[in-house]
């Protein structure tokens, strides 16, 4: 697994090693936020600032102290001691956007930016307790499922004031739009594949 520097660090190797005039596909997987919750300065500490208490990030799908499904109700954590896992989950959530954000500066910098269509989503949310258990796996409600889909066209195709849709769309709808932009048709095993 490889921290958000580490993704901007190549990705900036990469652009550096690039032509202008070059056609680049990059996708960057940012791991955070991901348990474990270990947010670097200043996200460790940005939405919890005052908390004086033990509990820690690490290993937390794991900790006993967190949660114990041998006993009932398996909730272990305090509300406070919950309240500050919450936070060093957003302080991860935090770093992964101050990552992206470096990404698209590099595009800047690199004369890429507008003529780059941008997607920024993630694969899964977390739980925490909202449904009697924490993580991901297994999970299928809202706070698990629904995760952001940010969608940024190049600057030929942006329409002039920004859109928010309330439709309904899967991660399955990311390569089509991805080859929508592109003006490449699809081949006929991917929309098999898509449709099933």
């Amino acid at each position: 697994m490889m921290a958000a520097p580490t993704v901007v660090r190549i990705v900036r190797r990469a652009l550096e090693r690039t032509q202008k005039d070059e056609p680049v596909f990059l996708f960057a997987h940012i791991m955070e936020p991901h348990a474990d919750y270990i947010p670097p300065p200043p996200f460790d500490t940005k939405f919890d600032p005052d908390y004086a208490g033990t509990m820690h990030g690490r290993n937390f799908q794991n900790n006993l102290a967190v949660v114990d499904y041998s006993k009932n109700p398996p909730r272990q954590i305090s509300d406070r001691d919950l309240d500050h896992i919450k936070a060093l989950y957003r302080g991860e959530i935090a770093s992964a956007d101050a990552a992206i954000g470096e990404i698209l500066q590099l595009f800047e910098i690199h004369g890429r930016l507008d003529n780059t269509l941008v997607i920024v989503t993630a694969d899964h949310g977390e739980s925490f307790f909202e449904h009697r258990r924490t993580g991901h796996r297994g999970l299928t409600r809202d706070e698990v499922l629904r995760v952001p889909l940010l969608v940024i066209p190049p600057k030929a195709d942006r329409p002039t004031s920004n859109k928010e849709s309330e439709a309904t769309a899967t991660l399955s709808d990311v390569l089509p739009t991805i080859l929508d932009f592109a003006r490449i048709d699809a081949p006929p095993q991917t929309l098999l594949r898509a449709r099933l």
